[in-house]
């Protein structure tokens, strides 16, 4: 079962990892980090976040990547999923284009998450 007010970042920029977590943080959110999809499979192999704000580009195993493992995953396909990334996302994935401010974080992920 997710939990609606979590979610899991995953970059493989640690400084936007640190900024967005901090951001999410202060507008109630517990935040998870990753920084690559294989980090990210083993935590959502726990328990499942509300969302998941994706990179896309990162070594070891890339959002692109990560995101074909989640919806071929019965446990993990219905967890909501927004690229955070200056490349595309791909079609029918909501996107949020890099650099990012604040308040476009927070209404996204308010959105995605429902709150």
């Amino acid at each position: 079962m997710a939990t609606a007010g979590a979610v899991l970042v995953i970059d493989d920029d640690r400084n936007m990892r640190d900024v967005v977590a901090a951001v999410l943080e202060a507008e109630g959110y517990d935040v998870r980090c990753a920084e690559n999809g294989a980090q990210a499979l083993a935590i959502l192999h726990g328990p499942k976040p509300g969302a998941i704000l994706l990179d896309l580009a990162m070594p070891v195993m890339s959002g692109w990547e990560l995101l074909d493992a989640v919806r071929c995953d019965g446990e993990l396909e219905r967890i909501p999923i927004m690229v955070v990334s200056a490349m595309r996302a791909p079609a029918g994935v909501p996107h949020l284009a890099k650099p990012l401010s604040p308040e476009d974080l927070i209404a996204a992920v308010d959105r995605i998450c429902q709150r």
